[in-house]
């Protein structure tokens, strides 16, 4: 994997809402609900449960579009509930 790509990879994080897709075509997202040490496997979990483990080397490009555990409203999402807390 080159440099660029695994410092992206290595900068995901607990709670980011990613999208991921191969060669322009977005196939499916969620949230990473947790993520090895190394950084090199995630879990994401979509919007109805479903639960997928995913390596840096599965050729995935992916696109983080926010953090359910910051909002700018101060509202925190739980993702395994799927329900808004207000802090």
């Amino acid at each position: 994997m080159n440099s660029s790509r695994t410092a992206k990879w290595l900068s995901l994080a607990q709670g980011d809402v990613i999208t991921l897709s191969r060669r322009g075509l977005t196939l499916w997202g969620g949230v990473i609900d947790d993520r090895t040490e190394d950084g090199h496997i995630i879990w994401v979990t979509d919007e109805v449960g479903t639960r997928r483990l995913v390596h840096s080397q599965d050729e995935y490009d992916f696109a983080v579009t926010g953090n359910v555990y910051f909002q700018r409203d101060s509202r925190v999402i739980d993702p395994r509930a799927g329900e808004a807390l207000t802090c």
